[in-house]
């Protein structure tokens, strides 16, 4: 099971090196860190507990071919 915490240092431990990694441009990247930060603000007020966490989609943009 994740907690809070540790869903926000693994989101915050991939920011960085998946925009190096995928060479997104910049607009995309602040705009995925824009969605992990509107997952976690959602967690931290619903305090929402997670059995399992699929974050896969999270960090793609559906019309940039992959």
């Amino acid at each position: 099971m994740w907690s809070l915490k540790s869903i926000k240092l693994f989101a915050e431990f991939l920011k960085d090196p998946l925009c190096r990694i995928t060479d997104i441009s910049f607009i995309n990247a602040l705009n995925n860190a824009n969605k992990i930060d509107v997952l976690l603000d959602t967690l931290r007020v619903n305090k929402t507990k997670i059995s399992a966490l699929d974050i896969s989609g999270i960090f793609f943009d559906n019309n940039v071919p992959a």
